[in-house]
């Protein structure tokens, strides 16, 4: 008995999966959508969800359309911003947050603040180029990869200059400027530092899409854990956190010859909090491979005991997601993801658990 045990955790160990870890099949529903003919077009950047408020970017006509999900329908409720320079209005919108009843759009210009009735409050210009932002305890969180700045995250309070920072980037990561072909430094930094920043109410939380580091801190920025997420991922994603640090912090990237294209080998896409757990969205492509896989996975981490309570499964062919955000229904998560085919424009659906008892994981 002892023998088959120790087998079983040994074997459990070579698959970084745990061992009573829970296996949910997703079913989908397509969302019927108002304002679709006139609102976005063929993708769907950003979302986010307050409530049963639903907010998608249309970086196409320089707003943010703002819905109202009702089961499997979202009812458009009004444009928020508009092209233009002055007070509320907006420049190709991108990143979005929702933090104490205010939306926070990250464009070309800065950083503008809407209620969520869509009236304008406020905006600032934001200097420093941000590969991920977030809205919490009143306050702008931006992950810079600007390379005059020693800190990676800043924190902006309404004005331009950021109040401080925090995380000493040369102390998470080696960079080596030098070492790369056809990249700046800036380059540099935003292939490394790509990530997502997260909030809980107590922490503040950024992960990196690269290297699967993921940092816990105060929401003033003090250090609080550190954890690595390739240690609850099998060895597609150690892989591409091997290769990624090969190319990009040990023997660097020619990007001239590789014709200025720059691989992704994201270990995730997309992260999010709900209800005190994390979800991260994996990446699809298997890179061992050399080819996308066909299943969506989603999985659910205990953040306190850094363990995997469940994956989240359903196989979507050829179809491919990078974002998605989490409702509950009947007290199960449900997932919102915008889901695009090969030549056709991008659906919201609606990913649901199916009614039957999850498969158990064992090995």
């Amino acid at each position: 008995m002892r023998f088959c045990c120790r087998v079983m955790l040994f074997m459990a160990a070579l698959a970084n999966l745990p061992l009573n870890a829970n296996q949910i099949k997703l079913q989908r529903e397509d969302v019927e959508i108002d304002f679709k003919d006139d609102g976005y077009f063929k993708s769907i950047p950003f979302i986010e969800l307050s409530n049963d408020l639903f907010f998608i970017t249309d970086n196409f006509n320089h707003r943010i359309l703002e819905y109202r999900l009702q089961g499997n329908k979202l009812e458009f409720l009004r444009p928020i911003g508009r092209k233009g320079q002055g007070p509320g209005d907006l420049q190709r919108p991108t990143e979005i947050s929702i933090g104490d009843s205010i939306l926070a759009v990250h464009d070309e210009m800065g950083i503008s603040f809407f209620g969520l009735d869509g009236i304008f409050k406020s905006k600032f210009q934001l200097l420093s180029k941000s590969t991920a932002m977030m809205f919490a305890d009143g306050k702008i969180y931006s992950a810079t990869y600007d390379s005059k700045k020693p800190e990676l995250i800043q924190i902006y309070e309404g004005t331009s200059e950021p109040k401080f920072g925090f995380q000493e980037k040369k102390k998470l990561f080696p960079l080596k400027y030098d070492i790369h072909r056809g990249l700046s430094p800036d380059s540099v930094e935003r292939i490394i530092f790509e990530g997502v920043l997260l909030a809980d109410g107590r922490y503040v939380y950024y992960l990196n899409k690269r290297f699967g580091k993921c940092l816990q801190y105060t929401l003033e920025g003090k250090l609080t854990a550190e954890r690595d997420l390739l240690a609850l991922l099998a060895k597609n994603e150690k892989a591409k956190a091997k290769e990624n640090s090969r190319l990009f912090l040990e023997e660097g990237y020619d990007l001239i010859k590789a014709n200025r294209m720059i691989p992704q080998n994201y270990i995730f896409d997309a992260a999010r909090f709900s209800d005190n757990r994390l979800y991260v969205l994996l990446d699809p492509y298997d890179v061992i491979e050399k080819k996308k896989k066909t299943q969506i996975e989603i999985i659910r981490i205990d953040p306190e005991k850094w363990s995997i309570e469940a994956r989240y499964v359903l196989d979507i062919g050829d179809a491919w997601t990078m974002n998605f955000v989490v409702a509950r229904e009947n007290g199960r998560p449900v997932f919102i993801v915008p889901l695009r085919q090969p030549k056709e424009d991008e659906k919201i659906c609606l990913f649901r658990p199916t009614p039957e008892s999850p498969k158990r994981i064992s090995n």
